[in-house]
């Protein structure tokens, strides 16, 4: 899964909390892990192999098939 998230001015806030199957907080994407820049990060899930493709600015892999924000 590829998530892009656009640009925010710097007095804003976001933060999407990822979770898996089990409820575990896997990853973050927002302000204070991410930044304020514009970005696509994947998701990739736990049979995934490979390399993150050129253009994305981050990449995680879940520890289950299921997971979402």
């Amino acid at each position: 899964m590829v998530v892009s998230v656009p640009a925010v001015p710097k007095d804003r806030y976001y933060v999407m909390q990822w979770i898996d199957l089990f409820i575990q907080n896997f990853a973050y994407i927002g302000v204070r892990s991410t930044g304020f820049e514009a970005g696509s990060y994947m998701i990739a899930g736990p049979k995934w192999k490979g390399e993150k493709p050129a253009g994305y600015q981050g990449g995680v892999q879940a520890e289950t098939a299921i997971a979402g924000p």
